[in-house]
This record gives C-alpha cells, structure tokens and sequence, in this order.
C-alpha cells in the first residue's frame, strides 16, 4: 500500500509518467508535434493580436540569451522566454485542454520545454519526449487534485508548474526520478490560482500559464538546493491535497484514464473559455432556424463548471465576453461564427446584445456529474406562439470523442498566422510538417526566422 505523503505520492506519479512516455508509440511523437505546432500558432497570434504579451515583454526588457519570442520571433533568455510566450499562448483562449486533468497543459509546459530545448540545442525528439511527459504529470496531478480543488483553484496554475518542473527536469538530467520529482515537489508547494480572483479579473488570466512556467522553470533550476529525500518540501500532515483542498484521486493518478495523455488532449477552434463551447455548437445548431423577433425567453442548462467560469452578464469587452455564456449563446444565434475574430464586433451588435438579454442560465445536478468526461448542455428556446425548440450537446468539437484531425489543427495554424500576418510562423509549420527527428528547434526557428520570403495571402 502507497504511503499518502504527498512527496511519494508525487514521486510514484513521477515514476508512472516516465515509464509511460518510455512507452511512447511513433503515433505519440507525431500526435506530439501536432500540438506543438498548434501552441506555437496560438502564442505566435496571441503576441501579435492582443497587447498584453507585449506589456508583459516591456517588463522583461531587453533580456538577452538564445530563446524565441513566438510572434515577435526576437531572442531572449530562457525565463523570459517561458513566461511570455505561456502567456500569449493562452490569451486568445485557443490553446488546448486536458479535460481529465482540469488543465491547460500545452500553453504552460510547451513554451517553457522549447526555451530549454533552444538553449541548450536538443533535439526534436529529446524535445517532444520532454513535452510528452510534462503533459502526463500535469495531467496525473490534476486528477490527483479533482474537481473539488478545480472549484476553487485553476488547475493550470497549481498542477501546470508541475508539469513544467517535469519536463524541463527531463531535458536537464534525463530519466532520472528522484532529480524530477524534487523539482515537481517543489513546484506544488509554491503554487496557486484562485478562481474566486481569476473570475473576476479574466483579462490577466493567462498569468496561470505564464506562472506555471515560471515556477517551473524556477523549481527545476532551484530544486538542486533541496537535498536528496528531504521530505520538509511537504509536511505528511499538510501534504498537496489537504492544503489544496484535494481529493486525492491516488488511484486515478496512478492509472488514468489514458495509455498516454497526449492522446486525450482537446484542441479549441472557438476563441472562449473551453467550458462554453457545447453551449455554443447547440446555439449554432438552432441558428437560422428560428426568427428571433418571435423569441419570448431562451433557457440555457449547463453543468456547475461551465457556470462557475463563465458567468460574465452584460460583457463589455473581448476578454470578458470569452467568458460570458449569455452572450456567447446570442452571438451564435444571432451572427454564427464566420471567424474566430467575431466577439470585437458582435460586442457592438444591437441585435446580439437585445437577445443577450432574454436568457437566463440554469445549473442541472445531472449534467454536472458527466463533467469532464462530458460537458452537456440544453438551450431552450420559448417562442411567443407558445412553440418551443431545442438543442443538446455534450462532446466539444476537438475533443478526443470529436476530434479535429491533425489536419485541421495545421489548417487553424495557418490561419492564425494569415489572421496576424505572421510569414515567420507559415514557414515554422511547413518546416515541422515532416522534420527530421535529430533536427534541433533551434535550428528550426533560425532558418525560419533567417528566410524572408513573404508567403502569405492578404487575410480574408
């Protein structure tokens, strides 16, 4: 029987993690690299489309070293480097998801594992193995935690360091247990994010990822200060699941529900909080259907997660309205999605701000126990003649009961870097499409940043 000290509870996840990346098909490689593309692509667009990486990058100053600067494609040091591009790959709500862990994984741990991989000039393959495990501890972590610490703290900031520490333990010291999880052990002991804060202040959400990579690159560097089996990182008595008001789900950690968790990573094609995109593919369904001046009341029925993150009514600006079931649902059946740029201008939109306000939401105790598997919801439309119609769903498009097919997550790179003008991370992609393994991200990023050619069409 496992001791529940929570630094050997972190030390057999750590264990169980590294075998399963020993075990790692080709498939996962290439299922790795996919995700990759599509955290560079998100960061890249987040730098260039929205002004809060380059304010955060205006703190950092001009840092020097050998790291990119999704988007801005200048160097900088490795700290600076994670931070940054964290931050911009989760500012557009873009990035992707690991439902049973609760966390955004990609945009906290790959940034941080390519600033590491670029400095020290490892391989594509030493790089995708890092990420590859640092998504399997963030993973077992937040199954570890459950969802009774996802009701008051943000996964990705708490279990994301985690990851991290993980991965970038990996890349420095190899296979080795003991090095990795020390510095994951210390990683959860600095963590935080509250919702109760996060929820009021979505604007400067992507802080969870930007703070996730930087105390794990912090924990990962540092760590080499705790001695060998020190067990004070924890006390057994406070250990990371009293303290953090865990349920741990030792058991789920320890066998989850993955052979390996890239796998079972959702990509996003909606720019809002994961948790409104069921609303928004059932708005989408009743779209065109009905006449909306014959709308008398619109119900929409959603699991307690979705509600807890995104109650914004009456959103006034782009952050809040990614957060904001009510107008989200109103934008989809007022407008569609004709682009992933389309809140800017539904903000301003009479007739999506009218039936915005016809619709009341409502938490149902049935839909909230499918959370995560499953992510249901109902919108209810009552017309005036007394007619009603309806629409369900429960799967997010992208996730791994619908996947999006690693076409169409390049297709949506493109896009991104079309959408921001951005000739740099067209070439990124072609050049990661079919990379050599031994090729180093490094040299990757140089030839694409050294190669001027303009090839990209004007953004439709």
């Amino acid at each position: 029987m496992m001791n529940k000290n929570s630094e050997s509870i972190i030390e057999n996840i750590t264990h169980e993690s590294l075998e399963a990346v020993k075990r790692a098909r080709r498939e996962d490689y290439d299922r790795t690299r996919v995700l990759l593309i599509d955290i560079i692509a998100v960061g890249s667009a987040g730098f260039r489309l929205d002004p809060k990486p380059r304010k955060l990058q205006e703190l950092f100053g001009s840092s020097r070293g050998s790291c990119t600067l999704f988007g801005a494609w200048s160097t900088t040091n490795i700290l600076a480097a994670a931070v940054i591009n964290s931050f911009s790959s989760h500012v557009l709500e873009l990035d992707d998801w690991l439902a049973p862990g609760l966390i955004h994984a990609g945009a906290s741990v790959v940034p941080s594992v390519i600033a590491l991989a670029e400095k020290e000039g490892k391989s594509l393959e030493e790089t995708l193995e890092a990420i590859m495990l640092g998504y399997e501890l963030a993973g077992r972590v937040g199954l570890l935690l459950g969802k009774k610490h996802y009701k008051y703290w943000h996964t990705t900031s708490t279990a994301g360091g985690v990851g991290v520490a993980s991965a970038i333990s990996y890349l420095l010291h190899g296979n080795d247990v003991e090095n990795i999880s020390r510095a994951a052990s210390v990683a959860a002991a600095y963590s935080g994010g509250l919702w109760g804060i996060i929820g009021r202040e979505v604007a400067i959400k992507p802080l969870s990822t930007a703070h996730a990579a930087f105390l794990g690159v912090s924990s990962s560097s540092l760590s080499i200060f705790v001695p060998p089996g020190n067990k004070r990182v924890f006390e057994t008595e406070r250990g990371i699941c009293n303290v953090m008001n865990g349920e741990c789900n030792i058991e789920e950690a320890m066998s989850p529900p993955w052979r390996i968790a890239v796998e079972v990573v959702s990509n996003k094609i909606f720019p809002a909080s994961r948790n409104t995109h069921t609303v928004i593919q059932a708005a989408l369904k009743l779209a065109g259907k009905v006449d909306l001046g014959k709308i008398k009341s619109i119900t929409i029925e959603v699991f307690e997660e979705a509600y807890q993150v995104a109650d914004i009514i009456g959103p006034i600006t782009v952050d809040e309205a990614k957060f904001s079931l009510t107008f989200l649902a109103s934008l989809s059946l007022t407008r569609g999605w004709n682009s992933i740029y389309d809140l800017k201008k539904a903000l301003s939109d009479p007739l999506v701000r009218e039936l915005e306000k016809k619709i009341r939401l409502k938490i149902r105790e049935d839909f909230t126990a499918m959370y995560p598997e499953k992510q249901p919801a109902r919108i209810i439309i009552d017309l005036n003649d007394g007619n009603r119609i309806e629409a369900y769903e429960e799967i997010p498009i992208g996730d791994p009961a619908h996947p999006l097919g690693a076409e169409n997550i390049l297709k949506k790179a493109r896009l991104l870097a079309i959408e921001s003008k951005d000739d740099t991370m067209l070439r990124i992609i072609e050049l990661l499409k079919n990379p050599s393994m031994n090729e180093s991200i490094r040299e990757i990023f140089e030839s694409s940043i050294k190669d001027k050619r303009v090839i990209s069409p004007k953004p439709s």
